[in-house]
This record gives structure tokens, sequence and C-alpha cells, in this order.
């Protein structure tokens, strides 16, 4: 009996490629597990926004009374993240057991990572009695083996430039293959105001009921924080919700664009008799939170760390910054895989960051501290580069004096090693 550990070194194996987009392979897999029966789907992709919008939806709808399966990818301290059950991490033990069944009904079909992961996911998902199942696209949407499975829903965050080596060259090549998680007469959310064309022309040529952030539903904040903000579309408004307590004025289109989601539930056959209130909205910004987008740590010298990993995210992130400088310096902590455009990232935080210490990842996608250094020099910013993220967060705490700021940024690995290296988990 394998532990868990050792069944993901084992998937790890089974494929030369980390990444393989397509659902040939996984297909036939899921159907040897034997067609099993899921309950309504809500599928959310995009660039940037997946896991907020998703979180919001969790909390809105067990605050509700749903029972909700909830899958998202990378997980970022333990793989059990991935997989919740009602708002509970899936145990060692039934993620083993999913495991097994994927590899019984697998017949040395060479599927990957993240395929194996969709597979044991949705087979707990089929043996737990829940009511809703919220699944995060990996990577793209039309060939990312969450699309194998129909939802009533989908929702699309938002797209910019990310992953061009395996979704296209420009945002509307990327948002074709983002728009194929939408299916002919189902409604598809769109959570971003100036979309690409080949969303909007996705979804009209498959007869998807379509709406939009900025056209059919809309924030109104015209007072800050302090003033909560509205929701609206043009023939209805909840006013004067609460701030999300997840930081950044961004976090409102994710908010918006999930209570979207939820009144167009509302409005299916399968939900009336249980809707979801405004009071479920309430409870869920107040309550959802997420580990590594703009996490927040108060102190001498504040701690931030995100996720973030490409220009636009990183803009985002300056723009946070830029509303809230701290007393002394920012210093970051920077680390980026290899297939990630480190200039476009540097120079959207380039005027907010006045101390860059770079931290090499591993992996075949990993990128060493020395060459994103090269890169910050090319850019005309000095910098320091340090062999790990644990290594660059030592040294960065050591320069940091009463009023700094430190911020840990460009990926899931970076945060998480850096939450190791400040022993907080």
């Amino acid at each position: 009996m394998r532990t868990l550990a050792q069944w993901l070194d084992y998937q790890l194996q089974l494929h030369d490629q980390e990444i393989d987009l397509g659902l040939e392979r996984v297909r036939p897999v899921w159907e040897a597990m034997g067609h099993l029966s899921l309950p309504p789907i809500i599928t959310v992709g995009g660039t940037n926004g997946k896991g907020s919008t998703l979180t919001f939806l969790d909390c809105a709808l067990r605050a509700s009374g749903y029972k909700t399966g909830l899958y998202t990818s990378p997980h970022l301290l333990q793989y059990n993240e991935r997989i919740c059950l009602n708002g509970e991490m899936a145990s060692d033990m039934l993620l083993c057991q999913a495991f097994a069944a994927v590899e019984q009904a697998r017949d040395n079909i060479p599927i990957t990572y993240f395929e194996f992961s969709t597979l044991a996911a949705m087979h707990l998902f089929a043996r737990a009695e829940l009511d809703i199942l919220l699944l995060e696209v990996g990577l793209g949407g039309r060939l990312d083996a969450v699309n194998l499975f129909d939802p009533v829903v989908s929702v699309v965050t938002n797209v910019t430039l990310d992953h061009m080596d395996w979704l296209g060259p420009d945002v509307e090549t990327i948002g074709r293959e983002k728009a194929g998680i939408f299916r002919p007469n189902r409604p598809a959310i769109i959570g971003m105001q100036h979309p690409p064309s080949s969303l909007i022309q996705t979804a009209e040529r498959l007869g998807a009921p379509l709406v939009q952030l900025g056209k059919d539903f809309w924030v109104e904040n015209e007072g800050g924080q302090n003033a909560g903000w509205d929701w609206c579309s043009p023939n209805h408004c909840e006013r004067s919700l609460p701030w999300p307590a997840m930081p950044g004025r961004f976090q409102l289109d994710n908010a918006a664009t999930a209570w979207m989601a939820l009144r167009t539930l509302n409005a299916l056959p399968l939900f009336h008799e249980k809707a979801i209130s405004r009071s479920s909205l309430e409870a869920s910004l107040k309550k959802a939170q997420l580990p590594g987008r703009l996490q927040i740590l108060p102190g001498p010298v504040e701690r931030w760390f995100d996720v973030s990993h490409n220009e636009a995210a990183a803009s985002v992130i300056a723009e946070h910054l830029r509303q809230h400088p701290p007393r002394g310096r920012n210093i970051a902590v920077f680390g980026l895989l290899r297939d990630k455009d480190a200039e476009a990232v540097i120079q959207a935080l380039k005027p907010m960051i006045d101390v860059w210490i770079l931290g090499g990842l591993a992996g075949s996608r990993g990128r060493s501290g020395e060459e994103l250094l090269t890169t910050l020099q090319q850019l005309g910013i000095s910098g320091k580069a340090c062999a790990t993220i644990a290594d660059a967060w030592q040294e960065a705490e050591r320069l940091a004096q009463s009023g700094d700021r430190i911020l840990a940024f460009g990926s899931f690995h970076v945060v998480e090693e850096a939450l190791r290296a400040a022993n907080i988990l």
C-alpha cells in the first residue's frame, strides 16, 4: 500500500512531460472508471483570479447549505489542498484510495500528474454526497483535463498573456483556448471589462448566454474600502456590500463575477428550492481567505506573500503597493519559472521595489537567481542573487529594518518556500 508521498512520486514518472494538453489520454481512463455520476459543475478558467473566484463561490454556496466539492491547483503547502469536500481537505487515506482507482483504470495510458489528480478528484466527488462541484482549469481550457466534464455554468475570469508556449502568442488565441470551457446553450460569464473578441465569438457561436463584467453587471465603489461597494446589473443592485476579507481592489471584480455566477445558478431549476441569498454572499465576502494571495502579515517589518507570476498580476501588486506605501523600503524576494516573462514582471514592479533579492527555483522549469539577476541588470536594476528562495528570504530578513516591507512573489513555489523560511505554516 503506497503512502500519499509515494503515490505522488509515482505519478511524476508516468509521463515524460509535465504538461501535455489534450483529452485523448484522460477520456478513456475516465470511461474505464465506470461513467460515474456527478452533481452539477461550475468550471472556472482564466489567467488570474481563478482561485479567489472559486473561494468566493465555495464559501457562499456552503453558507447557503449546499455541499460542495472544490478542485483547485496548484497547491501551496500540501497536496490535499487541491481536493476539498464541503470545506475540508481530502485526507491522505481518501486520496490514496482514489489514486488506486485511477491506476486500476489507467491500463498503462501515460497520463500526466495533473490528469491523475483531476481523475482522482472526480472519483472522490462522485462518491461523496455533494450538491455541486467547483472546478478550476489547470491550463488554458479547451484541452485541459477539467474540460472533460460538462459545466452548467462556465466562468472565464480574465485573459492576459501567460503560458504562451502552450496557449498561443496573443490574447485572441489564448482567449479562444480559454473559451473552450463554454458549452452550447449554457451560461457563460466573463469577469473582465475588455475581453478578447474570441471569447465573445465563441460564446455566440455556441449559443451560450453570455454576461460580461462592465456590461451586464458591474462594480460601483465611490468611497473606497470604508464605504463598502455595490454590485449592479441593469435591473438589480446589491448595495453596501462588505469589503472582501482578501485584500486588493481587484478582489471586487472576482467577488462580483462569483455573485453573477451564483445569480445564474439561482435561475436554474435545480437551485430553485434553495436560492443563494445576499446573506450568503456577505458571509463569503467576510470569510473567504486564500493563502498566498496578497497575504499580509503585520509587524515591525511587514511581510507580504503573493503567487503572482505574470505581468498582469504583477501590475496589480504594484498598484496595491502604490496605494499602501511602507514607512521604509519595499524589499522583494523574487523567483520565477523559466517559461514566464521575467522582463515584463520586473518592469511592472520596477517603480515600487527598492531592493531586489533573487532566489533560484528547482526542477525542469526552474530558473536560477543568477539568471534573474542578469535580466535585472539588463534593465538597469541592481540586486542580489541567492541559490534558493529560503536563502533569499533570510537575506531579506537580515537587511530589513523597522518600517520596511518584505514581499515574496513570483510563483506558488516562491510563496511556499518563503512561508516555510519565515516559519509561517
